[in-house]
C-alpha cells in the first residue's frame, strides 16, 4: 500500500513541476510578445505620417486619414499592389514613390498622367520633404508630417 501511495505521490509531484514550469514558459513567451508589440507600435508613432487635409474642391468631409510611413519605400497610387492605394480617376496606376535615404525623405513623379504637386508646384525630379510639405495627388491633398 505504502509503495502505491508513494508512486502516486511522485507523480503528482512530477505534474506539479511540469505545469509550474510550463506556466513560467508561457509567461516569458508573453513578456516578450508584449515588448514585440510595443516595440512596432513605437516606431508606428515615431515614423513620419501623410495626412489627408483635403481635395482640390473642398469635397473630403471625412475624418483625417494618416498613413504612417513605415518602410523605407512608399508608392502611391489607383492598384492594390500599392501601398496607399487611392479611388480616384486622375491618379495612375503607379502615381508617386516616397523612399528614405541618407536620413530624409525623398519623393519623386513615377511619370504620372496628370503629374505630381508639392507645395504647388509640379514636379518632375525627385525632391527632399520637408515637414508640413503638401502634395496633391490628383483631387488628394497630403501633408507630410515628422
Amino acid at each position: 500500500m505504502f509503495n502505491v501511495l508513494s508512486s502516486v505521490l511522485r507523480y503528482i509531484f512530477i505534474t506539479a513541476i511540469y505545469v509550474f514550469i510550463f506556466a513560467i514558459i508561457r509567461m516569458i513567451y508573453k513578456d516578450i510578445r508584449g515588448m514585440v508589440q510595443q516595440e512596432e507600435y513605437v516606431a508606428a508613432q515615431s515614423a513620419p505620417i501623410l495626412r489627408v487635409i483635403g481635395y482640390r474642391d473642398n469635397s473630403y468631409h471625412g475624418p483625417r486619414n494618416d498613413y504612417p510611413l513605415s518602410k523605407s519605400k512608399i508608392v502611391i497610387g489607383r492598384t492594390k499592389s500599392c501601398d496607399i492605394m487611392v479611388e480616384d480617376m486622375l491618379v495612375s496606376n503607379k502615381h508617386v514613390s516616397l523612399w528614405f535615404e541618407d536620413n530624409e525623405w525623398h519623393i519623386r513623379d513615377l511619370k504620372s498622367r496628370n503629374g505630381t504637386w508639392l507645395n504647388g508646384t509640379r514636379i518632375e525630379e525627385p525632391y527632399l520633404l520637408d515637414d508640413g510639405d503638401v502634395i496633391r495627388v490628383g483631387e488628394m491633398e497630403l501633408e507630410f508630417k515628422v
